[in-house]
């Protein structure tokens, strides 16, 4: 059958037919985790029996005894799973003997192969779609995180979140797809009767201390407010807080900025009449921050928002080394310039 995404799988209450051979395929281990677990609920069954599944690791696992224990049936057991992890160096050693063994795969036996790639125009490729599936578990571009949150709210967690609620998650917890559910099963138990998460339950119930104080910091910056950008950085390094930690999310702001400077500027020198928070959203801005985003940027001005960019290498150049500043004063001397206040005129 076509290959599925582990979303598509989970998604899923049952297959075509029973699989004989599964290759998880990609390098995001939550999307693995859950692929695995529904295959062998579906094969063994919603209370599945340890003892009815084998694990290897890849680089031990010996091709006499995973497909010996493949076409093993328990005493009571009419199937059994047999799992190979980090199986990419195994399955290239092993190619042809696999091949060989999927023409024919033992009945009621599934052999689930977990790798980081498999090329779809491989032999062996081709004979695992057609004995069996495969599930892509690549983590979604960065583009495309919100849609798969929204998604995976409503068919894990059972809650509605829209994608720029969804947006504003991804913002304060990075692209790690197991934080990012660890916090949205959180919000999914504290938005109560209501079934939807909201963007002030994510301001309020995720990120620890340092997180929010991150934010407070840029917004701080980018209004004018040197003197408290200053004191909640200050805040921020004596709490412990890693300086990438800082001009990560800071970076990662700027870096619309100036994609929404160059989309308003180009608007104008086009005799058009441009509309900043237009420009904004086209450079990648949620619904939600439109409007301070849009202040911010008319503090920042035109000419300046059109160096953040600049800005926010240099920084991030200084901070690896290719600075003698100390990596407090890189910070401070960004956080000073952005806060500069625009002149009249």
């Amino acid at each position: 059958m076509p290959a599925l995404s582990a979303l598509e799988l989970v998604q899923r209450k049952r297959l075509a037919k029973p699989p004989a051979v599964a290759l998880l395929v990609g390098d995001e281990p939550l999307l693995q985790k859950e692929a695995l677990d529904w295959l062998i609920r579906y094969v063994l069954g919603p209370e599945a029996d340890s003892q009815l599944v084998d694990t290897f690791d890849g680089p031990e696992a010996s091709l006499e005894d995973v497909l010996d224990l493949w076409s093993t049936r328990g005493l009571f057991a009419s199937a059994r799973v047999v799992v190979v992890r980090q199986a990419d160096p195994w399955l290239r050693k092993h190619r042809a003997a696999l091949e060989k063994a999927l023409a024919q795969p033992p009945p009621g036996g599934l052999l689930v192969l977990a790798a980081e790639s498999e090329a779809a125009n491989t032999r062996l490729y081709k004979l695992i779609e057609k004995q069996g599936l495969v599930v892509r578990c690549q983590r979604p571009a960065a583009a495309r995180l919100p849609t798969w949150l929204s998604a995976r709210a409503e068919s894990v967690h059972g809650v509605q979140l829209d994608e720029d609620v969804a947006a504003l998650l991804v913002e304060r917890v990075g692209e790690d797809l197991g934080l990012l559910d660890q916090e949205l099963a959180k919000l999914a138990a504290a938005c109560g009767s209501t079934g939807r998460i909201t963007a002030e339950e994510v301001r309020r119930l995720v990120g620890s201390w340092r997180t929010q104080v991150v934010w407070e910091l840029i917004d701080a910056a980018l209004e004018g407010n040197a003197a408290q950008a200053l004191d909640q950085l200050d805040r921020l390094l004596h709490a412990g807080q890693d300086v990438f930690g800082v001009l990560a999310p800071l970076a990662f702001v700027l870096r619309r900025m100036a994609v929404a400077t160059e989309v308003f500027l180009y608007q104008w020198q086009q005799g058009g009449r441009p509309d900043l928070q237009a420009a904004l959203t086209q450079a990648g801005e949620k619904r939600f921050v439109l409007q301070a985003r849009a202040a911010q940027l008319r503090q920042i001005g035109r000419h300046r928002g059109r160096e953040l960019m600049a800005w926010a290498a240099e920084a991030d150049a200084a901070l690896k080394g290719y600075s003698q500043l100390p990596p407090r004063l890189v910070l401070e001397r960004l956080l000073v310039r952005l806060a500069r206040q625009l002149r009249p005129g």
